[in-house]
């Protein structure tokens, strides 16, 4: 039995991982939920010519077409392939020890393990594809390797390709961690970002061609699903506001909701996690630029006015980087502790998995 204990303090990152491994290729096979057969419907149709068209990009579904006969193994292939790029990234970053604890404190991740992994929805993708072109961007910036700028163009590509905040999210990121880094304001650094920028954006534009051939004018479809100025119902709620000009009367309430509303929803998808952020409170450079690419998610949603009750899945990009932060500080606990902390993290997450998706009710 101590041999056991030792093994399972000591190897709890390969622990959790492999169960992360089991439990997530189990459910493969579980029928589709909610609007989970919308996004199947359109396998081979991303660009509808009958007159309707689904509001993202088509990656997810030529991805969907590939894998039509197990459509979650989609999901969970991007899911992994974004996994090992990070053990990979953080490995040489900060060390094995750091990199393994990273990649199990998000395998554990409540909101990781069922959207990020299983469910038919562009959340889990997009989440894959933002992180290795961040974490890419930023090993760039730290260790000088043109490569890692390279494989951040590819997975600014396949994000954008997959849901249309990504490019915007990438790229204010971008610039704001270049000017962080003196070093990094070069002209040919420079002129070498915007050049792999440019290029990984060829093919959305293809993209927006296409959509404008074949539908028209569809900037205005896409203005009132995500609309920065919604109508003032909130304001008999704020009445104290009148005082604010008209036109950001309606913005105000609405964007303080959305505040409260998100800041919730980070709270819970860093659960228990924050045990050691607690404790350690030691935040370096990078896990400082890695708050900063959180916020701008944060901001981003909490301005764009969308009414759906499902929105909270928008923070699932935070998740990674909320990963790397907590394993920077778990990595200085104790062994046991580090155990408790990711098995209480796991216990929640297959729970919450496995009642969402198995039982036939919620079908």
């Amino acid at each position: 039995m101590p041999h056991l204990k030792n093994f399972l303090y000591q190897k709890s990152d390969l622990v959790f991982i492999s169960l992360f491994l089991v439990l997530t290729l189990s459910l493969l096979w579980v029928p589709p939920r909610w609007d989970e057969y919308v996004y199947l419907s359109f396998y081979y149709f991303p660009l509808n010519p009958s007159g309707y068209w689904v509001p993202h990009p088509p990656l997810l579904w030529y991805l969907l077409a590939v894998f039509s006969l197990i459509p979650r193994l989609a999901i969970l292939t991007c899911s992994l392939v974004s996994m090992l790029f990070l053990f990979y990234a953080c490995r040489r970053l900060y060390g094995a020890k750091t990199a393994r604890l990273t990649v199990a404190i998000l395998a554990t991740n409540w909101l990781y393990m069922i959207l990020g992994s299983l469910v038919i929805f562009t959340d889990g993708p997009v989440t894959a594809f933002m992180t290795i072109s961040i974490i890419s961007f930023l090993c760039w910036l730290k260790l000088g390797e043109q490569k890692f700028l390279l494989i951040s163009g590819l997975g600014l590509a396949l994000a954008s390709l997959t849901k249309y905040t990504a490019a915007p999210i990438i790229l204010a990121i971008s610039i704001i961690w270049l000017t962080s880094f003196e070093k990094s304001l070069e002209r040919a650094k420079i002129l070498k970002m915007l050049g792999v920028v440019v290029v990984s954006l060829l093919p959305l534009a293809v993209w927006f061609y296409a959509l404008y051939r074949a539908q028209g004018d569809f900037v205005g479809y896409y203005s009132s699903l995500y609309n920065p100025f919604p109508s003032t119902n909130l304001l008999n709620t704020f009445s104290t506001l009148h005082f604010v000009p008209f036109h950001l009367r309606s913005f105000l309430p609405t964007f303080a909701f959305n505040i409260g509303y998100y800041a919730v929803w980070t709270f819970v998808l860093a659960n228990f996690s924050l045990i050691s952020w607690m404790r350690q409170r030691e935040f370096d450079l990078d896990s400082k630029l890695l708050l900063v690419y959180m916020a701008i998610i944060f901001l981003l949603f909490a301005i764009i006015n969308k009414q759906d009750i499902g929105n909270f899945r928008y923070v699932l990009p935070m998740a990674p980087s909320i990963a790397i932060i907590s394993a920077k500080n778990m990595v200085k606990e104790k062994a046991w502790l580090r155990f408790l902390i990711i098995f209480a993290q796991f216990l929640c997450a297959s729970v919450i998995t496995y009642v969402t998706l198995v039982p036939y009710p919620f079908r």
